[in-house]
């Protein structure tokens, strides 16, 4: 099944701290390539999300731009909400670093008032951590 090859690979380039940062891009990308493929829309705004998490922690920033930009015009056309959410995270996370403090916080807002919450959010805004530990792509804020 298609859509389980790009999930693998997703999950793959998301959680194995084995692989250098390019080989967890490049499996990322090929689960989105898959997944696109194969017009599965949820499954193809997942490896959106997950690629923009570690393009923003391994501070990939011009193609972070370029990533949260399509993800975020694919989850608007195919109405993935959570994704939008997912995605305006690292983009806010981003207006920060660049020094657009009120760009990122009217982002952030918008998407509170939206009504989107992340239930791995940690309080310093890095969305891969989970149950107060770190995941493999954990920020180092964390």
């Amino acid at each position: 099944r298609p859509d389980l090859v790009a999930m693998c690979l997703v999950y793959l380039g998301l959680a194995n701290p084995d692989l250098d940062v390019d080989e967890r891009i490049r499996h990322l990308r090929d689960g989105l390539a898959i997944a696109t493929a194969q017009g599965d829309h949820e499954c193809a705004g997942r490896p959106y999300s997950n690629l923009s998490l570690v393009l923003y922690c391994f501070g990939r920033w011009d193609e972070l731009t370029d990533c949260v930009a399509a993800g975020l015009a694919f989850a608007a056309e195919w109405g993935l909400t959570l994704h939008t959410y997912l995605l305006e995270v690292p983009r806010c996370l981003l207006l920060m670093r660049r020094g657009d403090w009120t760009g990122a916080e009217q982002g952030f807002r918008a998407a509170l008032a939206r009504g989107g919450r992340s239930p791995t959010a940690c309080s310093s805004g890095c969305t891969t951590c989970t149950g107060g530990g770190r995941s493999p792509v954990c920020c180092s804020a964390c």
